[in-house]
């Protein structure tokens, strides 16, 4: 029997990420010329987060219409929606590993500046942690 080529061993294994040359092809598409050894490392793993986000977002969009059919529309929907909810460049390795949620306390927006979660809890206290809507003036 002969042995199974590496483009049917990949298709039936599931979603990996891409190869190194398929990288480097998607790369010079792009005009890039030199790619990093890191950059496979992280490009897999944004990728293999935006494909885990779209087809939940895909599922959770055929459960609610009770059709086990996915359509263009799901899909085009999906990634739609994935472009609002992250723009590129809006997370880090960090936060496609795990170690914390885009968006959340520290975390770098686009601009590069840090962002806080707890400044509105700061501006509530302003007036001695009275939360009640009507002024005290």
């Amino acid at each position: 029997m002969a042995p199974i080529e590496e483009h049917q061993e990949r298709r039936n294994s599931g979603f990996r990420g891409l190869t190194k040359k398929e990288m480097r092809r998607l790369a010079r598409r792009a005009g890039v010329t030199h790619v990093s050894a890191a950059m496979h490392r992280e490009a897999n793993a944004h990728m293999q987060h935006f494909m885990r986000e779209v087809l939940r977002d895909i599922m959770g969009q055929c459960a609610a219409e009770g059709t086990n059919t996915v359509r263009s529309r799901h899909v085009l929907h999906a990634v739609r929606d994935y472009r609002l909810t992250n723009p590129p460049g809006a997370f880090t390795l960090a936060d496609v590993e795990g170690e914390h949620e885009p968006g959340s306390v520290g975390s770098t927006s686009i601009d590069g500046s840090m962002e806080d979660e707890a400044r509105g809890a700061d501006e509530s206290m302003v007036d001695g942690g009275n939360t009640d809507p009507t002024p005290t003036h």
